[in-house]
């Protein structure tokens, strides 16, 4: 996930550097076109999430620069996915937290689990923040927009002997429909010590696929209701099947069929 940043301090003898929502960048990058060319930076992590296995001191995140020219990089982890660096409360230092990214280059961020009362019965989530700072335009232009942006994947703290495995553990979540308004929406139990992601829901009927709505995450032990206006219509039509595709410890996508308890 990338977003434009907000305020963010790159030390505390830094300057802040500002960055605007996505609408408000889009309008000054046009209303300015005519002065500069928008200085951008785009940082990319390899894999779309981190399993930190609790047995481990670090684990090591692979960032790289695509760009022609070199990139700033500030990187931490937070308990959200909109928090600050100076503000997070999440139990995990990060080494280099601030380092420069050479153009086609990449770098190594080691992340280290500090002492914690985390569970010991389940998984706990956090989101590793990654935010890439472009160096200031060489043109002699007096006017430039200059945006940040801020990559975010979750980051999953593994205890030591949980039951069952991580990649089997949606197997395990029981599925019911439950009224939602005039509609009806899906419920999903979790009974694992596992996050279960899914990243989208689709229902099928006689071999043709209709429709497909986004996902969404199950935490461990828990129950979480997926509100599905554009598949409930379906529900309960002769040959509908529905399906759902989960995302795996390596961030693969891979779908499989819903069934309903009875």
């Amino acid at each position: 996930m990338t977003e434009p940043l907000g305020l963010v301090p790159l030390s505390r003898r830094s300057r802040y550097m500002f960055s605007f929502p996505l609408r408000t960048v889009v309008a000054v990058a046009l209303a300015c076109a005519a002065l500069a060319f928008p200085a951008h930076a785009s940082i990319v992590i390899q894999g779309s999430r981190v399993v930190f296995p609790a047995e481990n001191k670090d684990v090591s995140v692979r960032v790289s620069n695509p760009d022609n020219k070199p990139v700033l990089l500030q990187a931490w982890v937070d308990e959200s996915t909109q928090g600050l660096p100076e503000a997070s409360k999440a139990p995990f230092a990060l080494s280099p937290a601030v380092s420069r990214v050479d153009p086609k280059g990449m770098q190594h961020l080691r992340v280290v689990a500090l002492p914690n009362t985390l569970p010991k019965d389940r998984e706990s989530v956090f989101y590793l923040h990654v935010l890439g700072i472009p160096p200031k335009p060489t043109e002699d232009a007096a006017n430039y927009v200059q945006i940040a942006l801020r990559n975010v994947i979750k980051l999953f703290y593994r205890p030591v002997g949980l039951d069952g495995n991580p990649n089997d553990a949606h197997q395990d979540v029981t599925w019911t429909l439950v009224k939602r308004g005039k509609g009806v929406a899906l419920q999903a139990h979790n009974p694992t010590p596992y996050h279960v992601s899914f990243a989208n829901f689709r229902v099928e009927i006689g071999g043709v696929s209709h429709k497909q709505v986004g996902g969404g995450m199950v935490a461990p032990k828990n129950t979480q209701v997926f509100d599905l206006d554009e598949l409930d219509i379906h529900f309960g039509k002769r040959d509908a099947h529905l399906y759902y595709t989960y995302i795996d410890d390596w961030g693969a996508l891979r779908e499989m069929p819903l069934a309903l308890a009875t």
